[in-house]
C-alpha cells in the first residue's frame, strides 16, 4: 500500500474524528494525519493551526467525504508558501 492510499484509508475511516480534531486545531486524529503526511514534528503545531483556519474549506458541508476533503487540504497546502514544497515533494 503506498503512503496515499494509507492517508485515503485513515481519513476514510477516521473522518469524523478528523473533523472533530480540525475543527478545534489538535488531537490525536490529526497527529496521526500529520505523521501520515510526513509532516516534521516540529512544523505540526503550524499544520495544526493551517488546518483548523481552512476548516470550512475542508469541510464546506456536513456531507463532505474523506475525498474531497483531502483534495481541498492538497489544494490549500500548495497554495500555502509554509506547505506548497511539502505537498510538491509528495
Amino acid at each position: 500500500m503506498t503512503r496515499e492510499q494509507r492517508i485515503a484509508r485513515f481519513t476514510e475511516n477516521n473522518l469524523d474524528h478528523l473533523k472533530r480534531d480540525i475543527s478545534v486545531g489538535q488531537g490525536e486524529y490529526l497527529s496521526s494525519l500529520a505523521s501520515l503526511m510526513q509532516i516534521d514534528a516540529s512544523r505540526q503545531p503550524a499544520f495544526f493551526a493551517f488546518a483548523q483556519d481552512n476548516f470550512a474549506k475542508l469541510f464546506p458541508s456536513a456531507q463532505t467525504r474523506a475525498a474531497d476533503m483531502l483534495a481541498a487540504l492538497d489544494r490549500e497546502m500548495r497554495a500555502d508558501p509554509r506547505f506548497a514544497q511539502r505537498v510538491a515533494l509528495n
